[in-house]
C-alpha cells in the first residue's frame, strides 16, 4: 500500500491506536525479535566476565521512547499536512 492511499483510508488518530495496540501487543515478528535477544542476553552474560547485557543489546533497531496518541496526531499532522 502506498503512503498516499494509506492518508486516504486511515486518520493520524486511529493509526496511533495500531501503534499503541502494537506496542501492547507486538505483532508476531517483533515477538520473535524479543524473544532471540533475551536468549542472545543470556548467551553473552553466561559467558562474559567484563560485561552484564541486556537484551536491548541484541534487538536490531534499540526501542525508542513511546509517543502519546496526541503528540503522535502532531507530528503526523506536520508532516502530512493534517488531511485526514
Amino acid at each position: 500500500m502506498s503512503v498516499q492511499r494509506a492518508q486516504s483510508e486511515i486518520s493520524s488518530a486511529e493509526f496511533a491506536e495500531w501503534v499503541a495496540f502494537n506496542r501492547k501487543y507486538p505483532f508476531v515478528i517483533d515477538r520473535a525479535e524479543y524473544a532471540m535477544a533475551i536468549n542472545s542476553a543470556i548467551l553473552a552474560n553466561t559467558n562474559s566476565k567484563n560485561r552484564s547485557y541486556s537484551y536491548d543489546d541484541f534487538l536490531l533497531q534499540p526501542e525508542k521512547k513511546i509517543q502519546d496518541a496526541k503528540a503522535m496526531e502532531k507530528t503526523l499532522e506536520a508532516l502530512y499536512g493534517g488531511n485526514k
